[in-house]
């Protein structure tokens, strides 16, 4: 596909068959962006065609690799010794560049290490009843959308896309997520909340949706001078308030702070008997999942 940056800042999409003067398109995923000056962006899949590559190309000067971040805006020098101003293509300018590249690319990741760590995760899935379904990768992708499960879909794509990412450690999410009962977690979804820090005290944006949850600072700093975790705090109100490290490891460098309804905590705490770190692991799980379904609609149907 080619498109050309319009003085407004849009893009432009150009007719198939245009082929730009001077400009060799790769073979497979291609996308192009014509540029001010004969400076045009060429977008390319990898070798393996899953990872997406983009490239500055100027008259006369050496390609530049650049990286293209959902929601974030490019800036193109146009030269480094020219006094023009730079190019600037904004995030739903860079937005659409990066779609358009991927809708032409396979996901990332490899089916068979998913689905091996994935039969150990969900055992119990009739779909895990013999080998031929888990080495073809075509065929059990198509049997799994075709039976409509919604929870194996989710786990499928989250662990292939954590794993090409090298996050081995959804492993230990998925499993806390799958104990917790994915279908209790979805039900409250809406109702979740959950939140990052490197220290044990909240930063001033996790504190004002805490308030807004009715747990006041003060409380919160009373709580956390107990110098310990998990800590669990109650509002009858509201629900319960959990800060704790994710998993057993006290070695981690950061901490989860996560939000549930009275009613889904007595299901996990009370009667799934989850442990703090798992119920933390499982909401965080749970937001890890809708994520990846996102991620999946990008890419080549």
């Amino acid at each position: 596909m080619t498109f050309e940056l319009m003085s407004n800042g849009t893009l432009a999409e150009l007719p198939q068959t245009f082929t730009p003067e001077g400009i060799s398109a790769p073979a497979g995923p291609c996308v192009i962006a014509l540029l001010p000056h004969n400076i045009y962006l060429l977008g390319s899949a990898d070798s393996v065609g899953s990872y997406e590559n983009w490239t500055v190309m100027r008259p006369d000067a050496q390609p530049q690799t650049v990286y293209l971040y959902d929601n974030e805006s490019l800036k193109i020098n146009q030269s480094q010794d020219s006094g023009s101003a730079p190019i600037i293509l904004s995030a739903d300018t860079v937005n659409k560049l990066k779609n358009n590249l991927l809708s032409q690319m396979t996901p990332p990741g490899d089916h068979l290490p998913t689905v091996m760590i994935l039969r150990q995760l969900m055992q119990d899935n009739p779909i895990f009843y013999g080998d031929f379904l888990l080495q073809n990768e075509t065929e059990f992708i198509n049997n799994m959308e075709s039976a409509g499960d919604e929870f194996l879909i989710k786990a499928y794509w989250t662990l292939r896309f954590a794993l090409a990412r090298k996050e081995f450690d959804i492993t230990s999410r998925l499993k806390a997520w799958i104990k917790a009962d994915p279908a209790m977690v979805e039900k409250y979804k809406e109702q979740i909340k959950i939140w990052f820090s490197l220290q044990e005290t909240p930063d001033e944006f996790i504190s004002a949706d805490l308030a807004e949850l009715g747990f006041p600072e003060l409380v919160v700093k009373r709580i956390l001078a107990q110098n310990s975790t998990p800590l669990i705090i109650y509002n009858q109100p509201t629900g319960y308030l959990i800060l704790t490290k994710p998993g057993i490891d006290k070695a981690s460098n950061f901490y989860i702070w996560a939000f549930l309804p009275q009613d889904l905590w007595d299901e996990l705490r009370e009667r799934k008997k989850l442990l703090v770190q798992e119920i933390a692991l499982a909401l965080w799980a749970s937001q890890d999942t809708d994520k990846a379904l996102e991620e999946r609609a990008r890419y080549l149907k």
